[in-house]
This record gives structure tokens, C-alpha cells and sequence, in this order.
């Protein structure tokens, strides 16, 4: 059990539900947060805290409102009501030094692999003013390449690139900036079984040496349960966190380890959960 997961407090929500709030000051809170898409509420009395370091995902039914929560903490969209803080501020626009990756990698086909993974270096501060000169950039784009596998790809285009190549390199650019906060919108959604392992299992390595808090929105099952510290569970729309889901198992974690039963059993509770409120 990580030392996150030993620090909490409980803390009593709405209808009931109790959710465990960090002892620490949290990396990323909600409280109370809907919004409202048209006269539609999309979102409703979101309320999670999210520690210092702490990986966690988010999964439910399909339009329940998963990359809705992302655009709030991120401050893409504002809310409706209640309130949304991160690294101890109010967010009330789009948030500085945050590292993003989605399930379509994104690269720029005009830039070869390292200078996408560039790309934060030369925009968000303090790196784009410290980290003037290319060699520099380079040299720390080339060592996150090396460590995922792509050092000898650093000059090659997209096109040339495998999706889990692709993928690769997009993870490097969410994190080359050293973000204390990083969002994977479905990441490796799109891969096939064996990439998708792969990249799981690099993107724990990654954050076990960094340390960034993570937020994962996926309908994998068991790709949440290998990498987060906590699933929370949202029902259908109007969405709301209805359920949040311990992860208590060491790390790290390997793929051996998904076919025991506690790995299962946590698979299975949140599949029935899903169930339960798949349009509910």
C-alpha cells in the first residue's frame, strides 16, 4: 500500500457516499461541481481530492461525463457551480504546466520525434526562457526517448512511426516539462493488447520515478487497476462520482500479477458497479 493510500481521512459527501480525502493538502479538488450542457446537467455534485502524487482513473458508461471532468480540472470549461482547485488555486481558465496525452497521439507530421517531444520546452516557462539553447532541449528530450525505448527514432516523422511508437512519443511530450499534474484521455485506447501492456506498464515505470500526479479517464478495467492508486466510478448522465475504489496492491505492478484473484476480484467489483449504473 503506498503512502498515499495510509494518509486519508474519511470524508462524508453527497447522498450518503463516503469518499476518503488525503490527510495532505490535495493536488486536485472538486467540490459540489455540475455543468450543464445546453438545459441539459451533464455533471452533477462532482466532489473527489486527489493527492500530492497520487495516480488515479476515472471510468463509467460511455457519456457519462469522464473527458468532462478533464476539461474542468484543466480549466478548458468552467463549471456550472461549485468550485475546482489545483496546487492550492481556484481555477478559473486554462492552467499552466499541465502535461496532456490522448488516445490520438497528436504529433506534428512536419517535426521529427524529438522535436515534438520538444515542443513544451519551447513554450511553457520557466523552460522556454532557462532552456534557450537546442542542445539543451535535446538533451533532455533525447534522455525521456532513451528511457521509452525510442532513442534510435528521435529523427524519424510520424508516418515512420508505429501507433505504440506514436504513443510513446506522446507520453515523453506530456512529461518532458516535469508537470506536477499530468491527464491521459484514453491513451492507449486505440492500441492492440500486447502495445497497450506495454505502455501500461512504461507509464508506471515513468510516474514511479517522477512521482506527477496522474489523472486517467478509461474504459479499460484492468489497465485502471494496474496503474492507479484509486477508480473512481461515475454513473450515468447526469454524471457523478458514485463510487471510488481503493487499489491496495504493491508495486510495482506486473502483468503477472493481473491474473491473481485480488487483481480479479477488483476487476470484477468494478464491472458490476458499472453495471449498475450504466443508465442509471
Amino acid at each position: 500500500m503506498t503512502a498515499t493510500l495510509m494518509q486519508r481521512a474519511v470524508l462524508r459527501v453527497g447522498e450518503g457516499q463516503i469518499l476518503v480525502q488525503p490527510a495532505t493538502k490535495p493536488m486536485v479538488e472538486l467540490s459540489a461541481v455540475a455543468v450543464r450542457y445546453g438545459q441539459e446537467l451533464a455533471l452533477m455534485d462532482a466532489t473527489m481530492s486527489i493527492a500530492r502524487g497520487e495516480f488515479i482513473a476515472i471510468v463509467g458508461p460511455s457519456g457519462c461525463g469522464k473527458s468532462t471532468l478533464m476539461k474542468l480540472v484543466t480549466g478548458l470549461l468552467p463549471p456550472d457551480s461549485g468550485t475546482i482547485v489545483v496546487d492550492g488555486n481556484t481555477v478559473r481558465g486554462p492552467i499552466k504546466g499541465v502535461g496532456m496525452a490522448f488516445q490520438n497521439s497528436a504529433l506534428l507530421p512536419w517535426r521529427t520525434t524529438i522535436d515534438n517531444v520538444i515542443l513544451p520546452l519551447e513554450i511553457v516557462q520557466p523552460f522556454k526562457k532557462q532552456l534557450r539553447g537546442q542542445p539543451a532541449r535535446r538533451a533532455r528530450a533525447q534522455q525521456l526517448l532513451d528511457a521509452v525505448g525510442l532513442g534510435k527514432f528521435e529523427n524519424h516523422y510520424p508516418w515512420q512511426l508505429s501507433g505504440g511508437m506514436q504513443q510513446r512519443a506522446s507520453v515523453c511530450r506530456a512529461i518532458v516539462h516535469d508537470p506536477k499534474l499530468v491527464m491521459l484521455d484514453e491513451p492507449f485506447a486505440a492500441l492492440d493488447a500486447f502495445t497497450k501492456e506495454d505502455l501500461c506498464a512504461l507509464m508506471q515505470d515513468l510516474w514511479l520515478r517522477r512521482k506527477f500526479t496522474a489523472i486517467l479517464v478509461t474504459h479499460d478495467l484492468r489497465e485502471a487497476v494496474f496503474l492507479a492508486d484509486c477508480v473512481y466510478v461515475m454513473s450515468g448522465r447526469p454524471g457523478c462520482i458514485c463510487y471510488r475504489r481503493p487499489i491496495d496492491l504493491p508495486r510495482p505492478r506486473t502483468m503477472e500479477m493481473t491474473f491473481e484473484q485480488v487483481y480479479v476480484d477488483h476487476v470484477h467489483a468494478l464491472r458490476e458497479k458499472i453495471s449498475q449504473v450504466r443508465g442509471g
